[in-house]
């Protein structure tokens, strides 16, 4: 990791949304270190089997000891690093066996998530997610489009759903070994325009679901936009498996 100190970047939360800069906005410093340590777990910046030292994160960020400690504890619960005693931290390497079984689950609770919020979104709060396909439908058609703009944009969608689950949106939330899946391989998924192209085709078929309070569908679909990507997650994780192999 760099030494150079930085804070978040505020262009680290694409989309930048009135209601995403207000989520923001009510982040400690804390949860933004972890976000922005976050993406760099997700777009393997920060690769899995590497430490992620607290003096490190220290002079990069220009915080204290105890803070970055707090982070690494939020990176923790969340599966993005593991602790280990006399060790310290470091990206989870997982096996193939284990990133599959990670897709069913996703698979499962992104459905949940989507039959419910089919049955329990108010008008307000599908008209917000249906602006948010509306955003990944242009980036995806735009040229110049990253894979890391086009997840955190998807990403964002994600957050959007949980918050439509009413009192189990904080239950959905704590779903801490799924950011793995949802971050560190599914990026991959975006990784050419022809692929955001077919995610956000995808996710405008989900939106129309949701909107025809079709449960049933939206389940379905939602489970289907999960299980499609786990070949491209499967295959990533090989290709990075073997580099990190041959050093």
């Amino acid at each position: 990791m760099a030494n150079t100190k930085s804070t978040p970047s505020p262009s680290s939360t694409k989309p930048t949304s009135k209601s995403d800069l207000a989520l923001r906005s009510r982040l400690t410093l804390a949860d933004q270190i972890a976000d922005e340590l976050g993406w760099k777990i997700a777009t393997r910046e920060i690769p899995p089997g590497q430490r992620v030292r607290e003096v490190d994160i220290t002079e990069r960020f220009d915080v204290s000891r105890p803070l970055v400690r707090e982070v690494l504890q939020r990176l923790e619960v969340e599966g993005l690093v593991e602790i280990v005693s006399w060790k310290g931290a470091r990206v989870p390497v997982l096996t193939a066996t284990q990133l599959s079984d990670l897709f069913e689950l996703f698979s499962l609770t992104f459905g949940f998530t989507c039959k419910h919020a089919a049955s329990r979104a108010t008008e307000s709060q599908l008209r917000m997610v249906a602006n948010a396909v509306t955003k990944l439908e242009e980036m995806a058609a735009r040229q110049g489009t990253t894979a890391e703009e086009y997840e955190r944009g998807r990403v964002y969608s994600h957050r959007l759903l949980d918050g439509c689950l009413g009192e189990l949106s904080d239950m959905v939330r704590t779903r801490p070994v799924l950011r793995r899946i949802r971050h560190q391989f599914a990026i991959d998924s975006a990784a050419s325009p022809e692929l955001r192209r077919i995610s956000a085709k995808r996710w405008r078929t989900l939106l129309k679901h949701l909107e025809d309070r079709d449960a049933v569908g939206a389940e379905a679909q939602a489970r289907s936009m999960v299980l499609s990507t786990r070949d491209i997650g499967l295959e990533a994780h090989r290709k990075t498996v073997a580099a990190t192999d041959g050093l």
